[in-house]
């Protein structure tokens, strides 16, 4: 079989978009597929919580079970996503209506140095500023930002992975609001 010349590239064409269409369709699988199971391993066993991560301009760590009686986030970001920023918003605002209730960790992921700086100074946000690489890698984490919550006995909650809207702290402003 033969194909004629003046059908060769529209033929091409056809061929690259289902081409385009696969890869994506596979690839947005693979990445929930990946969401998935972190979610189960994190949830099953949470040495995650134990974590220590070196605290940003001090001489000291911190780990989600030292803020044990308080609803934390444990939160990976980045200045290079767009998402971390808009996410970070919605966070500050919680924390600034529940200061008592919930301590936010923010562990920046592969970024650099003046970027994290202009990024913290810039915006003033109430959170606990950790470097999150290493435990990011370590966990191989997918996805940025992710937020994994957790209630005051230090149990995981739910994971976050993006930033959708204000919608998705909605469970957790209802348990703040009821103050469990």
């Amino acid at each position: 079989m033969k194909l004629d010349q003046k059908y060769f590239i529209p033929f091409l064409a056809v061929v690259a978009i289902a081409t385009a269409l696969l890869i994506t369709f596979f690839t947005i699988s693979s990445q929930k597929g990946q969401r998935q199971v972190f979610r189960n391993y994190i949830m099953q066993q949470d040495s995650l919580s134990l974590e220590k991560m070196p605290v940003l301009y001090e001489n000291d760590s911190l780990s989600v079970s030292d803020l044990k009686g308080k609803f934390v986030i444990l939160d990976f970001w980045a200045t290079w996503s767009n998402f971390s920023e808009d996410a970070h918003f919605q966070i500050a605002k919680l924390v600034e209506q529940y200061p008592d209730t919930l301590e936010v960790i923010a562990g920046v992921v592969k970024d650099q140095q003046e970027k994290i700086d202009s990024y913290i100074e810039r915006h003033d946000f109430p959170f606990h500023f950790v470097e999150g690489t290493a435990v990011f890698n370590k966990y191989d984490i997918p996805g940025m930002p992710t937020e994994i919550i957790y209630d005051p006995e230090g149990n995981i909650m739910d994971v976050y992975f993006g930033y959708s809207d204000s919608s998705q702290y909605d469970s957790l402003r209802t348990l703040l609001n009821n103050g469990e």
